[in-house]
């Protein structure tokens, strides 16, 4: 038994031998650092992180100037989600090795985690300056260059990434990613494929290509590789615990003496628009639960009659249970094309009545056409883009004969105050809609009025799903569920789709003006 022997099993996978081994060599050399750090790191590899980090900080103490185990040591804090610890232990890595570009490129990747966009630019510029061979550090970088909306520099940055390391597939997948993003699909299916083919089980890209699949219509491949999501854990742990521990459901009859389970996709958007599906499965079993956001139980329950939906915190209570299935799963069984969505019905969501009355009691004295309108998105990864500075509004909000409301979750209080300062009439703001906290009075508020403008979030999942006429302003690079070149979606009847030209929204705002004085025009007479 020797150090170079336990290291070997730890090099060829054999992680619970070389720490068997480890462990026997520390009983005698108790302070070999290479022992605590490479025990720590097996540890690590088996993702038992805090036995990893006890280990390392062990041989840290020994060798306290020891840049590697201080960078490892970031990697596991990391995993702990102990950032403020690993910024400083990777800040204490590039102190006793200044050029240590790995160093630098692990900081930016914690930095961009937390949000810190600039800070994170910064760092792998830093880690390429230091190695321009560092094929990590250039695929990070265009992480951050895609995500600031820099395609161009982001797809530079993947490409060096592949020159450095062809083998390279994470930057294949994301050079499909902003190919996607450039709308050019069937390059970015090509780049997902050659991911795919260097690792057939990175399932990012394999989710990935559904996506673009699915925007071009792509249904069959689209619907199919849409599954990934699940391996890649798209989904709270409430959900995932039931995906464990039940049969996936392949659209067999249900017995009476088991149950199926509809569980809610993760975005609460995400939960209404797959909820349209619900009724296609009711017509062939009886015994269905769904599951969903507790916020979303009084309206699905009014809608859905017959299927028992409870919130998703109440799921421990359940029994009979034997069969599950995502709500985002539906189409994969039910749906070979968007046309097969087999209920045209301008709702198929029913807003609470008393509720929708008061409103509309309050609203008694209003003559123009009730607005209500959307503009941000809460997306922390696509919101930039799908948002529309509220200035750049002001040619809808000063259409004569409107009267617009606020439907925009988050503190805008300040956005509307100052907008209303240079338009003809005041946003309305209504204290008694809260669209994240009481979505029952959000939907009755919304039944209410005659037409809401929106970018892509929630608000238009539920006027959309309530059969209001509403406006969906979309980026360059929509979500997949707008796909390409189509002004309505089948998803919603009410619905239509205004969507930029370039990467200014002034064009895509003058043509919704011109549509609402129009629309004005028509309601008035």
């Amino acid at each position: 038994m020797s150090k170079s022997n336990a290291i070997k099993l730890h090099i060829s996978g054999k992680l619970q031998e070389a720490i068997s081994q480890y462990k026997k060599l520390l009983r005698k050399t108790p302070q070999d650092t290479d022992l605590l750090y490479f025990c720590g790191m097996a540890y690590f590899a088996l993702n038992r992180n805090e036995i990893a980090e006890d280990y390392v900080k062990k041989a840290i103490k020994i060798q306290p100037d020891n840049f590697q185990y201080y960078n490892d040591l970031g990697l596991i804090l990391v995993k702990q989600n102990k950032f403020d610890e690993a910024e400083m232990s990777y800040k204490n890595a590039i102190n006793f090795n200044t050029n240590f570009s790995a160093a630098h490129n692990n900081l930016g990747i914690l930095y961009k985690k937390t949000f810190r966009i600039d800070l994170a630019k910064n760092e792998h510029i830093k880690a390429i300056k230091i190695d321009p061979n560092n094929a990590s550090a250039y695929n990070n970088l265009g992480i951050i260059y895609r995500y600031e909306e820099n395609l161009a520099e982001g797809f530079k940055c993947f490409n060096n990434a592949i020159d450095i390391k062809p083998d390279y597939y994470e930057a294949f997948c994301n050079l499909g990613l902003v190919l996607h993003d450039m709308g050019k699909y069937s390059d970015a299916l090509r780049m997902y494929k050659k991911s795919i083919d260097i690792n057939p089980k990175f399932y990012s890209a394999l989710f990935n290509s559904s996506i673009s699949a699915l925007i071009t219509g792509d249904f069959y491949n689209g619907w199919k590789n849409y599954e990934y999501r699940i391996q890649l854990h798209h989904f709270i742990p409430e959900v995932l615990k039931v995906i464990n521990e039940t049969l996936l459901w392949q659209g067999q009859d249900i017995s009476h003496d088991s149950q199926l389970i509809i569980l809610p996709e993760q975005g609460i958007g995400d939960e209404v628009m797959f909820s349209k599906l619900v009724n296609l499965i009711q017509a062939k079993n009886k015994y269905i639960v769904l599951a969903c956001d507790k916020r979303l139980v009084d309206i699905f329950s009014r809608s859905f009659i017959g299927i028992k939906v409870i919130s998703i915190n109440d799921i421990h209570s359940l029994s009979n249970i034997r069969y599950s299935i995502p709500s985002g799963s539906l189409p994969n069984l039910l749906l070979s094309s968007i046309d097969t969505i087999h209920n045209k019905e301008k709702s198929f969501l029913i807003p609470c009545l008393e509720k929708k009355e008061y409103f509309a009691k309050k609203q008694e004295g209003v003559k123009n056409l009730k607005v209500g309108i959307s503009w941000k998105s809460g997306n922390p990864e696509v919101g930039k883009r799908r948002s529309v500075p509220l200035e750049e509004w002001l040619p809808i909000l000063n259409t004569n004969n409107c009267t617009f409301y606020n439907l925009q979750y988050g503190e805008v209080k300040e956005d509307i105050c100052n907008i209303n300062k240079v338009c003809k009439t005041p946003i309305i703001i209504d204290e008694e809609i809260d669209p994240i906290k009481n979505i029952d009075a959000f939907t009755s508020f919304i039944s209410t009025l005659d037409l809401v403008i929106s970018i892509d979030n929630s608000t238009v999942h539920f006027s959309g799903s309530l059969g209001i006429p509403t406006w969906v302003l979309l980026p360059y690079a929509p979500d997949w569920r707008w796909m390409k070149n189509t002004k309505s979606t089948d998803w919603y009847t009410s619905i239509e789709l205004f969507r930029q030209q370039g990467n200014s929204w002034k064009s895509t705002i003058d043509i919704v003006q011109k549509r609402i004085s129009t629309f004005c025009h028509q309601e008035q007479q």
